[in-house]
């Protein structure tokens, strides 16, 4: 933000402070001065002349003799400048005078003395880059009469100093002279004066002429215009051009610097129409429609999105809203009657549109800032003010002003010793509502209470802590004692995940398992070589916008496809057996009130081949499931998946919640990834599997009195399970059973076809007494007696 000292002395009184205690209170105060440069800083001893006369030079085709009127004298000046005439008035550098590194001293050209130097625009030191191209080629010429032997610097406004304030995005309220302003106010403690805005109207009234309408109010929550009869379009007063240039903005005329000058002034961009070529006498703000384009100002033919707001005169667009106005639109010589249009819009719909469109410009970097829709009618009325007082024309009656929901001020209740806590000060109440009332902020105390009321234009105060800040930058952060930092010193350490998880991993690595790492991302077709189809719910992942391929173009749904894959490669480099194990988190989509959105899961995947079946994977899945000391029922049920070869899968469940899948590969599958020819691949839902892991250690103390034991082998059909054994065993068995395992299956000779032996060793005790072989045989019979009934077993012979 670039501001002009000598616009801001209007507001608040500075003349008397120095350029360097300016610089440090404001930047100490949070308002931080990047640099100031001081205008015309080597330019003295330039007046103002005028051409009496110009006479061609007696020896010289390309030099001129003129006599110049500087005020107390009249001499006679040398130069080869083309463009001067006779009346001109113009910057006369006389002798002794100094330009940059150029004293000018009297000379003779071709024989005729010349006492001075008519001066350019570069020469001043004027910003040429933002001047009209007339003004920078040859002699600049002053557009108004001026007292002559007048200092040029005051009129060209090189007697100013331009402060560049580096400014943080949630300040946009300082992205003006008022703003400004109130920052000086407040950090020098000294009176603000801001103008009075007073509009004179004719008799025709607007509502005759215009009606304004807003299709999204989120969109555009205020649009606001003034209309003005133009009397002429002409370059705007000296005074304006001069500091417009000064603040970095090009003059173009009477009617565009003024929509610049109230934007620098207060902030409120404003875009003026040519009410004559909007042809329908309305405007409507609305979003744009799919492709539909517009001629920005620049000429440039722009494709709009839907996401863009636009301004339209109920057909078609005539400006983007906060980035650029429409060439169909906009004010030539020929405009006889201007829509000062001052609106608020949605500042994140801004900011993507000026990106998408690669524009910039010093409206739209308010506009996506935040731009307080309370400014707009006031911003709206200066605009026709200065246009009215100017003479370029004659302001209708009225504004129309469509303001569905007014943004209010908001309150915050901060407590006074939390503040001096928070800060490390001891001040009063008086002192920090002193404080606050310099910043224009509404205070009233309650006790040891501040409610504090603060303006829509400070966008910035949101929470108390922002009210403390605002207290810690008037009083003076260098006026805060300094502290050491001190605090509680901790321990660190791993929580219950973390350490849950390395005891898995080391588990694991124990018995030999080696464990990989593997990306993130994965293709549909690895998903398909699993042998499922489309409509499995692993086809419903989260989709990567911009895959580096195809193969990479989902987030993992399972770590499955990695693990097969890490597998394969193993085999293929002569690596007869393998156990391998991941720990990753997996990635799909969920319903959620309406929405779609990303579920993350850590998954545990286990994966071997070689001389293993599914009751080694089985038994390293229980191995895990006891140091996790999970203490809930376990229940394997079958499991019938088109990955996984039928019969030899299961289901774990915990509960009645199931935490994983384990079993071996279909023949398929293992086709598919090239694979050995059987595989036994588990997956885990770990996060399940911590929260219903126990951390605390049970004791049981040893047992009195002794165990006793049965062993029973069983001939059953193929397809009874174990657990169903078990099930019927632990009925029965009631309080005396202790504990029951399976030693041996077998098939082969002497187990008819469709038919496998399963032996089970029974332990008995009690805790309270010991068992006779009556109170065991009892049991023990009734056990064999279920199964045989419920199941078609038989007991074997011995």
């Amino acid at each position: 933000m670039f501001t002009s000292l000598n616009w801001l002395n209007d507001f608040v009184e500075i003349d008397d402070i120095q350029t360097k205690e300016f610089e440090e209170k404001m930047t100490m105060s949070g308002t931080k001065v990047e640099g100031i440069e001081e205008l015309g800083k080597e330019v003295t001893n330039v007046v103002v002349g005028k051409i009496l006369s110009i006479e061609k030079h007696p020896d010289a085709d390309k030099l001129v003799v003129t006599k110049v009127d500087v005020g107390e004298e009249v001499i006679q000046i040398v130069t080869g400048a083309n463009n001067i005439r006779q009346g001109d008035y113009i910057p006369v550098a006389k002798i002794g005078a100094k330009l940059k590194d150029l004293k000018i001293k009297k000379s003779k050209l071709r024989g005729i003395e010349s006492c001075g130097m008519m001066c350019s625009a570069g020469e001043l030191g004027m910003n040429t880059s933002l001047l009209h191209k007339e003004d920078t080629e040859g002699i600049y010429i002053l557009k108004e009469e001026y007292a002559l032997g007048s200092d040029v610097k005051p009129i060209l406004g090189l007697d100013d100093k331009i402060v560049e304030f580096e400014l943080t995005a949630n300040r946009s309220d300082c992205l003006s002279l008022m703003g400004i302003a109130r920052e000086v106010s407040a950090t020098f403690d000294r009176h603000l004066v801001f103008p009075i805005v007073e509009v004179n109207e004719i008799q025709e009234k607007i509502e005759d002429y215009l009606k304004i309408a807003i299709e999204d109010e989120e969109l555009c929550p205020r649009y606001a215009a003034r209309m003005v009869k133009v009397n002429k379009i002409e370059p705007s007063p000296d005074w304006m051009q001069r500091r417009l240039l000064n603040s970095g903005i090009r003059p173009i005329s009477n009617i565009v610097d003024v929509t610049n000058y109230v934007m620098l002034e207060m902030g409120q961009p404003l875009h003026a129409f040519d009410y004559n070529k909007l042809n329908t006498g309305e405007i409507l703000v609305r979003r744009a429609h799919k492709s539909e384009k517009l001629t920005t100002l620049d000429d440039i033919d722009r494709e709009l999105t839907e996401d863009m707001i636009v301004i339209t005169n109920g057909k078609e667009p005539v400006a983007i809203a906060g980035v650029m106005g429409g060439a169909n639109s906009d004010i030539d010589d020929n405009t006889t009657m201007v829509v000062i249009e001052a609106a608020a819009f949605n500042k994140k719909s801004v900011r993507l549109t000026g990106r998408k469109l690669g524009l910039r410009s010093e409206a739209a970097n308010r506009f996506e800032k935040g731009v307080d829709p309370n400014l707009a009618a006031m911003a709206a009325d200066r605009a026709a003010q200065l246009l009215e007082e100017m003479g370029a024309g004659t302001v209708l009656q009225g504004m129309v002003d469509v303001y569905p929901k007014k943004v209010e001020p908001v309150t915050i209740e901060v407590d006074a010793d939390w503040i001096n806590k928070l800060i490390g000060i001891e001040i009063s109440v008086d002192e920090m509502k002193e404080y606050l009332e310099r910043l224009f902020l509404n205070v009233e105390v309650n006790g040891n209470k501040l409610l504090v009321e603060t303006p829509t234009y400070r966008q910035d105060l949101e929470i108390k802590e922002d009210i403390a800040e605002e207290i810690a930058r008037l009083y003076g952060y260098n006026n805060i004692p300094n502290t050491i930092m001190k605090g509680v010193t901790t321990k660190g350490g791993r929580n219950k995940k973390q350490v849950l998880e390395l005891d898995i991993r080391n588990t694991l690595r124990f018995k030999g398992f080696y464990e990989i790492l593997t990306t993130s991302f994965t293709g549909m077709s690895r998903l398909t070589a699993l042998n499922i189809t489309q409509e499995d719910p692993l086809f419903n992942s989260v989709k990567i916008i911009n895959p580096l391929g195809e193969e990479n173009s989902i987030m993992r749904p399972t770590l499955l496809p990695a693990m097969l894959q890490v597998l394969s490669h193993n085999y293929h480099r002569n690596a007869s057996e393998a156990m391998l194990f991941e720990i990753a988190t997996v990635y799909s989509n969920v319903e959620d009130l309406g929405k779609t959105l990303p579920l993350e899961e850590k998954k545990l995947c286990l994966g071997m081949y070689g001389d293993k079946d599914f009751f080694t994977l089985k038994g390293y899945v229980q191995l895990l499931l006891e140091k996790l000391r999970i203490s809930e029922e376990l229940e394997y049920n079958r499991l019938s998946h088109p990955s996984f070869h039928p019969g030899r899968a299961a289901r774990l469940l915990i509960g009645n919640e199931e935490v994983g899948v384990l079993g071996e590969l279909h023949p398929i599958v293992v086709e598919n990834y090239d694979l050995p020819q059987r595989v036994y691949v588990c997956e885990l839902n770990i996060d399940k599997l911590f929260a219903l892991s126990k951390e605390e250690i049970t004791f049981t103390e040893l047992p009195k009195y002794p165990e006793m034991t049965r062993d029973m082998a069983l001939l059953v059909k193929e397809q009874v399970t174990a657990k169903e054994i078990e099930d019927i065993i632990k009925a029965n068995g009631k309080d005396l059973l202790q504990d029951v395992k399976i030693f041996d299956i077998y098939r082969g000779e002497q187990i008819p076809e469709g038919h496998k032996s399963m032996a089970y060793s029974l332990v008995f005790r009690a805790k309270d007494r010991t068992l006779t072989d009556g109170e065991v045989n009892e049991i023990f019979t009734k056990i064999i007696e279920e199964i045989e009934e419920k199941l078609e077993a038989k007991l074997r012979d011995a």
